[in-house]
């Protein structure tokens, strides 16, 4: 049984690690601006609240998506659900690229084109790990999933 000194540690050690990656995704995000994007108005403090505005909207959307997702999953055939799984995963990340860029654009009042280069470098690592974990989760036996 946990106290409460081990529950508070665990809330203060949790809160700290979250502005910790904040802080870090509000740097790659300002830097990925003034870098690739050429937006001239983006600024730190900027940048990391537009992190945390899209760190929301992507909760939501994955919960939305997910929920649907389950919903499906209990309804089909057991071996129909890695398709759909996979399908699903697929639109999940188009709905999420357009909605980070259209965030983006209204945020920083910037073209499409800006708001597509600040957001090409981390578009393409979550693409090329999305593609491996697919590759993995195909290749695993059966008792995996």
């Amino acid at each position: 049984m946990m106290g409460s000194g081990e529950i508070a540690l665990i809330i203060v050690l949790s809160i700290i690690v979250i502005l910790v990656t904040s802080v870090i995704g509000g740097l790659i995000l300002w830097g990925l601006a003034r870098g690739l994007g050429k937006i001239e108005n983006a600024t730190f403090l900027n940048s990391w609240g537009l992190y945390w505005i899209l760190s929301i909207a992507q909760t939501f959307i994955g919960l939305i998506f997910y929920g649907i997702f389950i919903v499906i999953a209990f309804n089909i055939n057991y071996n129909d659900i890695i398709a759909i799984g996979i399908v699903a995963y697929i639109f999940y990340y188009i709905i999420s690229i357009f909605t980070a860029l259209g965030i983006t654009k209204g945020f920083w009042k910037c073209t499409f084109g800006q708001a597509t280069m600040t957001h090409l470098i981390p578009m393409i690592l979550y693409f090329l790990l999305s593609v491996i974990q697919i590759i993995v989760l195909a290749s695993s036996n059966s008792y995996y999933y």
